[in-house]
């Protein structure tokens, strides 16, 4: 019945109809059971707070208290371990050394209070010799029945979305030279092509990037060809973006509706977290493409986002009048009777969405809220990046969230080719004034990571106008450029994965594209031997790899870029989903816990 589902005059292609990314969650899911059939009895688990949630989307509560699961229990720091829970206890954890006190804590107090118990540890993705060193030396390896490995790499988070759940591996590899993150992506890459094949083609940007690209190549050559598990795919393309070449589109505002509702509350692995004003009571709601509505509405600049719910509100009240004024025939009856289910569920979903638009239109309505915005344009677009900058003072006098001030006090860094150092001596005293001498750490890491910084020469500047960064005359309602995601600014990330699928244009601009961006070039054909060339290669998918994070912004570019293509289509694989705050905090976590 047309007008209950997806508008009438639009017919979106999806992103990603090429592979089905349900196998990578059965697998796992399958992978995780079978460590539960290895205990008998009732189990209870406590999990690595930071692997609750991405380990939901393998296995929801119901498939978990199917096999025995009757306890779930969060790993704290000085945490003790309820009296009633079952006999067999599952610590399943990161392999961070710093989450094994806590482990051997609960084992000790356990065995000190004589309560018995059967503990077993799983580490996901792999073991670690050093976290199993420090439970040794602490006298409870012993008290571990078992230690297991749980090789999860990979967690769906759609159709086209893949994320690691690796949240500082930018600071990491970048600040602290830690390539352990690049490791994990490298075999999560190398699993992924198990699964579906090797691309023809690979090309890659940035440090990162090359690193995880020696890293593939290195277990290829190890395990040998890879003959793919499912046939009639081909992987066209693999493209390694380091966030390191593009930090700048994260620290901008994202202004999709999904954009808009991780900015201002926050998407933890599909789910988030709503205030009670609009629904009664802190309501936490599960967003994803299963509902088509949110499909619908999720990669829309928030601009449209009123006009499709009046719309659609409006014909399902004009279809309920009709059949209570019984101005229908027996066969448009009929017909209603039987889409009834799927009106109540729209119904529902406009219910929650025209609440969830209400809660994003007031915060977007705020002096603070347009005086940034409007400040954000305005440096994107090389205005006044040259002098300090009065609403960045302003915010500091308010004492604005930090954040809030970093933000924009970076994309003025970056979009100048660095500050001056008068400029930049002002921004600091400002800084340190408001908010305090231990924000002197927070500033130094910034310079350091090479984000905040004294002039030099704007690559910005030149990237701005080979790329066509900023779109002052983009519809937000009927774009025809993904700069909407913004509303002026198109990210870098996809602004050099459309020019380099485009021969084209890429032969224009490749050398001095690829001199201004930082780091090696990956840009190679992938050898395939003849008998795994797959005799059924029309269908083919890029895979979009950002190492160091993307934005729901830059996927709802790359969904946009899909649309404009009827021979391509894309998967994201991800280390994590970020926004300009959370991009902030991985960079920052170390210091923040040393402050507090």
């Amino acid at each position: 019945m047309s007008g209950f589902g997806m508008a009438e005059d639009e017919v979106r292609r999806p992103m990603n109809s090429v592979v089905d990314l349900e196998i990578i969650q059965q697998v796992a899911q399958k992978d995780l059971i079978a460590l539960f059939q290895k205990c008998q009895g009732d189990k209870a688990i406590v999990w690595d707070r930071a692997l609750a949630n991405p380990m939901n989307l393998i296995a929801t509560p119901k498939v978990l208290k199917e096999h025995g699961v009757v306890r779930m229990i969060q790993l704290d720091s000085g945490m003790a371990l309820p009296p009633d829970i079952p006999e067999t206890v599952l610590f399943i954890c990161r392999p961070l050394v710093q989450l094994m006190p806590v482990v051997a804590s609960c084992v000790r107090t356990e065995e000190k209070n004589r309560r018995r118990r059967k503990f077993h540890l799983i580490f996901i993705p792999r073991t670690s010799k050093l976290c199993e060193k420090y439970l040794e030396e602490q006298g409870v390896r012993l008290s571990l029945e078992s230690i297991d490995d749980l090789p999860i790499f990979l967690f769906p988070l759609d159709k086209d979305v893949l994320t690691l759940e690796l949240d500082p591996v930018f600071k990491e590899f970048h600040a602290d030279m830690d390539p352990t993150g690049m490791h994990n992506i490298a075999r999560a890459l190398v699993s992924l092509q198990k699964r579906f094949g090797t691309p023809s083609k690979v090309f890659g940007k940035g440090a990162a990037a090359s690193y995880v690209y020696s890293l593939m190549q290195n277990l290829k050559q190890e395990s040998g060809s890879i003959k793919p598990q499912i046939s009639g795919v081909g992987m066209d393309y693999m493209i390694l973006i380091d966030r390191q070449i593009d930090p700048l589109s994260p620290l901008v505002t994202q202004l999709t509706y999904e954009g808009l509702i991780d900015e201002f509350f926050g998407i933890s692995n599909n789910q988030v977290k709503l205030p009670e004003e609009k629904f009664g009571e802190t309501k936490t709601i599960f967003l994803s493409s299963g509902e088509d509505l949110y499909a619908e509405l999720r990669d829309k600049n928030f601009s449209a986002i009123g006009g499709i719910l009046r719309s659609k509100t409006t014909k399902i009240q004009e279809k309920l009048r009709q059949k209570e004024r019984g101005n229908m025939s027996v066969s448009e009856m009929k017909q209603l009777v039987q889409h009834l289910p799927a009106i109540q569920t729209l119904k529902q979903s406009l219910s929650t969405h025209t609440s969830i638009a209400e809660l994003i239109k007031a915060k977007t309505e705020t002096d603070e809220f347009l005086s940034s915005l409007e400040c954000e344009q305005e440096l994107l677009s090389g205005m006044g990046t040259e002098k300090v900058n009065s609403h960045i003072e302003n915010l500091c006098g308010k004492k604005a969230p930090l954040n809030n001030v970093l933000r924009l006090l970076l994309i003025q860094s970056i979009t100048s080719g660095g500050l001056k150092a008068n400029i930049l001596q002002h921004y600091q005293r400002l800084i340190v004034q408001n908010y305090g001498f231990q924000h002197v750490l927070t500033l130094n890491r910034l310079y350091a990571m090479g984000l905040l910084r004294l002039q030099g020469g704007s690559r910005y500047t030149t990237l701005r106008r080979a790329l066509n960064l900023t779109v002052c005359d983009v519809s937000e309602i009927n774009p025809t450029d993904f700069a909407y995601v913004h509303s002026i600014y198109a990210p870098l990330s996809i602004r050099l994965i459309q020019h380099r699928l485009k021969p084209s244009l890429w032969a224009n601009l490749k050398d001095s594209l690829l001199s201004l961006l930082p780091g090696p070039t990956v840009d190679e054909d992938t050898e395939i031997p003849v008998g795994l060339i797959s005799g059924k290669r029309s269908t083919k998918f890029t895979v979009v790899v950002f190492i160091g994070g993307c934005t729901f912004a830059e996927i709802s570019a790359l969904r946009f870029l899909a649309q404009q293509d009827d021979e391509r289509e894309f998967l994201v694989v991800t280390s994590k989903i970020i926004n300009g705050n959370t991009f902030l905090k991985s960079l920052q976590e170390d210091i923040l816990s040393v402050q507090s």
